[in-house]
């Protein structure tokens, strides 16, 4: 997670105008924030159980980062073309 940020935020302002990087690294940061509260919840959620429910909830929290982290390059890859 260090070494995301400063490449996503990087690589959010540098992709708006000037005039409208505030307003991008704000909501950057504040998507950032409600998603690692949320990831945390579920996180706690899905380890509720035991031993054997905190194995199960890594290996499908590995899965889904790996899954989201697959999605996330496609469509970096795909808009960075563009521009």
């Amino acid at each position: 997670m260090g070494l995301a940020v400063p490449a996503m935020t990087t690589g959010i302002l540098t992709a708006v105008d000037k005039t409208r990087s505030g307003i991008a690294s704000a909501v950057l940061n504040t998507t950032r924030q409600a998603a690692g509260a949320v990831g945390v919840a579920v996180f706690g959620a899905m380890t509720n159980g035991g031993a054997v429910a905190i194995v199960h909830a890594v290996g499908e929290s590995a899965i889904i980062s790996a899954g989201s982290l697959l999605v996330f390059g496609v469509l970096i890859f795909k808009y960075l073309k563009r521009a």
